[in-house]
């Protein structure tokens, strides 16, 4: 059923990216009802949903482990980034500042020479760019993306062995440069 599935992710790595790695093709299947944006994974669709574990540089599995899923509903793509981690550390930034500089996760989608960077923390601060080429990112790009978050552990409380933390995102397409047309394709990273 060609509703079934509307676009292909090509999957890279980020650091092998520039060395011109075979890309797995993903099919993104579509929620099967309503996707409530709240942190939790709960709906079925999430299941059915398509998921891959994070890889290090030599292709073994993350650790701790970590991974992402995507479905797509009308004019979204829903992501889902699950981290174990046993210390959940956040920059304490306001959004579009330096996320990274605590636990977060940074996805990159590709269309051709422009890229849409997403960077999100344990606290849910979404730092959103685009970028032309090898240029510099633009964080004056907005992209809509909204995003609710759940954490197991106490955030910023350094040993006492926090457990895992979740981000449900939803990103228009429009903001990816998609239309939502069947067999459309972006790459990610």
């Amino acid at each position: 059923d060609i509703l079934a599935t509307l676009f292909a992710l090509l999957l890279a790595a980020c650091h092998a990216k520039k060395a011109g790695p075979a890309l797995a093709e993903l099919d993104v299947p579509r929620a099967n009802e309503p996707v409530k944006v709240d942190g939790e994974l709960d709906e079925p669709s999430w299941k059915a949903s398509t998921r891959r574990v994070f890889v290090g540089a030599g292709g073994r599995e993350g650790r701790p482990y970590s991974d992402i899923r995507f479905m797509w509903s009308a004019g979204t793509l829903h992501v889902a980034l699950y981290a174990s981690d046993h210390d959940i550390v956040t920059a304490h930034v306001p959004a579009d500042g330096p996320v990274w500089r605590g636990d977060a996760f940074h996805v990159v989608f590709s269309r051709g020479a422009t890229s849409y960077g997403f960077d999100v923390d344990p606290g849910c601060t979404i730092t959103d760019g685009k970028r032309e080429g090898e240029g510099a990112w633009s964080y004056a790009w907005q992209s809509g993306a909204r995003a609710a978050c759940d954490t197991d552990g106490t955030v910023d409380h350094p040993g006492d062995n926090d457990e895992e933390w979740v981000v449900e995102m939803n990103v228009p397409l429009a903001a990816l440069g998609l239309e939502g047309k069947p067999g459309e394709r972006v790459e990610v990273s």
